[in-house]
């Protein structure tokens, strides 16, 4: 239960759940108390480090419902700081996804190169995988 300071209440709540397999159910459960933070004195900027961390640190099967929940429930400004945040998460995702298609891109190469019998020193040289990467891929056959 949130006893005496409501954002300290907040704070021990979210470190006691950050690693729940799901925070984001703790962190709905907050939202009122996030509401009631934000209308103090320093309570938006406690709230917007609060999601921040949430975000970044949790375990969740669906940030985007954290982000559509807050902005939704709590003031103009951190919905807006939420935003950013959504952008940047957004943002991270597709620089993700182009890197994991390099890699694949990468892979799919060297593996040609081993079907063509192509030394193995020179296949890492190209592609710059190591020698364990392409004998996985040996193994694995791609």
């Amino acid at each position: 239960e949130l006893k005496a300071e409501t954002w300290l209440g907040v704070f021990l709540m979210i470190m006691k759940h950050i690693h729940d397999d799901n925070v984001a159910d703790t962190y709905l459960d907050l939202i009122p108390y996030l509401h009631q933070i934000e209308r103090e004195s320093s309570g938006p900027e406690f709230v917007i480090k609060a999601i921040r961390y949430v975000i970044s640190r949790g375990k969740t099967h669906d940030t985007q419902k954290i982000l559509d929940i807050t902005i939704q429930s709590l003031s103009k400004e951190v919905g807006e700081e939420v935003m950013t945040i959504a952008e940047m998460l957004k943002e991270e995702g597709k620089k993700l996804g182009r890197d994991e298609g390099r890699k694949e891109r990468t892979q799919a190469i060297a593996f040609r190169l081993v079907q063509e019998n192509m030394p193995l020193e020179t296949i890492v040289r190209v592609t710059g995988l190591s020698e364990q990467e392409i004998r996985d891929l040996k193994k694995n056959d791609g």
